[in-house]
């Protein structure tokens, strides 16, 4: 079964890359804001996730942010010039 195609792999073994990603980025964020905690950081994570295309209602999920906390973030950087 070594060389058994990823294709033809059992449901329970696939991978849900879009959850799995999503994931990725909940830790990353979260971590981020852990050292931004600590210091005063330019850029807000909400910005840079905006800044990548992703909705304010995604980046909510993904930090654990209130919808209008992220929407209130993105829109005084945009303010700000950031």
């Amino acid at each position: 079964m070594a060389n058994t195609p990823r294709a033809s792999r059992p449901p329970e073994e696939a991978i849900d890359l879009a959850r799995s990603a999503a994931a990725l980025v909940a830790l990353l964020a979260a971590e981020r804001e852990e050292r931004l905690s600590q210091t005063d950081s330019p850029r807000r994570t909400e910005v840079l996730l905006s800044d990548a295309g992703l909705t304010p209602h995604e980046i909510s999920r993904l930090t654990g942010k209130s919808f209008a906390a992220v929407v209130k973030a993105i829109q005084r950087a945009k303010g700000s010039g950031r």
